[in-house]
Parts: structure tokens; sequence; C-alpha cells
């Protein structure tokens, strides 16, 4: 080895000299490198409280959504109860409704038998109406002919009476 590179360390300090001056370099590094250290923490202090803050607001408020979710649960929970109530009820109602379906179906082949009955009702009133007019118009004649009879038998009392002799 080159024993001039060595002697170019030396720089007339002893060896102690050279590596306490490196120490209180490094020393100093390390103090102003604090020193920015602590005035950026100063600088970064609030936001960092503000940030736990709402970090803690949120954690809060999570909470209360938290809550918030179990009422709707239970209120889903009432509403699926519910809904199953409805859907039985309206499986009877559709079941009633079949059952009025099917009496209306009833209902509406009597409905036509009264008509066909109502129709052959008509028909027979219909043929009496034609068997009564000449028995009707006999009937007129016949009290026709007793009211003139009748008109005449007055008549004839009343000439009879003229006639005999009054016996009081």
């Amino acid at each position: 080895m080159n024993e001039a590179t060595t002697g170019n360390l030396n720089d007339g300090r002893s060896f102690e000299e050279r590596v306490f001056a490196r120490f209180d370099s490094l020393d100093a590094r390390i103090q102003i490198l604090e020193s920015q250290s602590e005035r950026r923490a100063f600088d970064t202090k609030p936001i960092w409280e503000r940030a736990l803050a709402e970090i803690g607001e949120v954690k809060s408020g999570l909470g209360e959504v938290k809550t918030e979710l179990g009422e709707v649960k239970t209120d889903l929970g009432e509403v699926k109860a519910e809904l199953g109530e409805v859907k039985t009820e309206l499986g009877e109602v559709k079941a009633e409704l079949r059952d009025v379906k099917a009496d209306l179906r009833e209902v509406k082949v009597d409905l036509r038998e009264v008509k066909v009955e109502v129709g052959e009702v008509k028909q027979r009133l219909g043929a009496l109406e034609d068997l009564t007019k000449p028995v009707v118009r006999k009937i007129d004649i016949l009290t026709k002919d007793m009211l003139t009879l009748r008109a005449e038998q007055l008549e004839l009392e009343g000439r009879l009476e003229k006639l005999e002799p009054s016996t009081a």
C-alpha cells in the first residue's frame, strides 16, 4: 500500500481530533434535523389534532349509523312479518274470490234457465191472449145482452105496474 494516501488523511490533526470533529459535525447535523423535525411537528400537530377529532366524530357517527341500521333491520323484520300476513290474507281473498266466481257461474246458469222459462211463459201468455180474445168478445156481448135484458125487464116491470091495479 501506498503511504502517501494515508499521509493525506492526516491533514495535520490527530486521529482523535478528526473523529471528534466528525462527531461534532454529525452532532450539529442531528441538532439541525431535530429542530426541523420539531418545527414540522408543530406545523402538523394542529392538522393531526383536527384529523383525530374528525376520526372521533366519524366513529361516533358510525356508531349512530350502526344503531340506526339495527333499528332499520328490526323494522324490516316487522315489515317482512306483516308482508307474510298480507300474503296469507291475499291467499284467503283469492280463495274466496274463486268461490264467488264459481257461485257467479252458477247464478249465470240459473239466470239463463230463468230467461228460457220467462220466454216460455211469455209464449204461453201470448197463446192465452189469443185464446181469451174470443172469450172476452163473447163476455162483452153477453154483458151487453144482459144489460139490454135488464133494461127491458125494468121497462116491462114498469109497464106491468101501470097495468095492474093498485092494491093499496
